[in-house]
């Protein structure tokens, strides 16, 4: 019984050696973009990569539904230079990876959003707010 324990034990960890690659360490491929976090964000949030040249993140606000949340000043502000530095709703030329904070005010109250994206591109970034019609 014990010569079956020891060989389970033994077959395990051979497992598992072997899914941590030759290094011993597990690799996981890096996200295009990380939310690291966000308060009083819409229902939908999408970060798209649309492919293109240039190295442009945008901003889109999208309402759907017969009762849509107001949201104004929609901005976005590039962590690189800081929280004082200009608010935008789109940057171009930008270096990656891009920090950033995403800031709107709403009926709901103020939404904020800090994410980095690290794949290099023409990125969308919608807000989408959906209501019962």
């Amino acid at each position: 019984m014990k010569y079956l324990y020891l060989l389970l034990i033994i077959s395990l960890a051979a497992c598992t050696a072997s899914e941590k690659g030759q290094s011993g360490n597990k690799t996981k491929p890096q996200k295009p973009y990380e939310i690291m976090y966000k308060v009083n964000m819409p229902e939908e949030l999408s970060f798209v990569n649309q492919n293109k040249k240039g190295s442009t993140i945008e901003l889109e606000y999208v309402a759907l539904g017969s009762e849509n949340r107001t949201v104004r000043n929609l901005r976005l502000v590039n962590m690189k230079y800081g929280e004082g530095s200009r608010a935008l709703q789109s940057f171009e030329n930008i270096e990656f990876p891009f920090h950033g904070k995403l800031y709107y005010d709403s009926d709901r109250g103020p939404g904020e959003m800090e994410f980095k994206i690290f794949s290099k591109g023409y990125w969308v970034i919608t807000l989408k707010t959906l209501t019962p019609r």
